[in-house]
């Protein structure tokens, strides 16, 4: 779904005619309900987000060993 959305949204579309489009196609949302602008603006936002998150989890830190000793 998201795809699609994107598609309509990188074709020139703003999120409200996003909206419009899709629920002319006869989609809804996960929970059956019409799509709307905030939900469109919400999922692109959470996309992103979601790559964001899945970038940071995957870098990798060097060690740092200090100079601690037992006395």
């Amino acid at each position: 779904m998201f795809d699609l959305v994107k598609s309509l949204k990188d074709g020139g579309l703003g999120y409200r005619k996003v909206a419009h489009e899709l629920n002319a196609r006869g989609l809804t949302t996960h929970t059956g309900q019409e799509w709307s602008s905030a939900y469109v603006y919400a999922v692109i936002l959470r996309h992103e987000q979601r790559i964001a998150r899945l970038e940071h989890r995957k870098k990798t830190y060097p060690l740092v060993y200090s100079k601690m000793w037992i006395e």
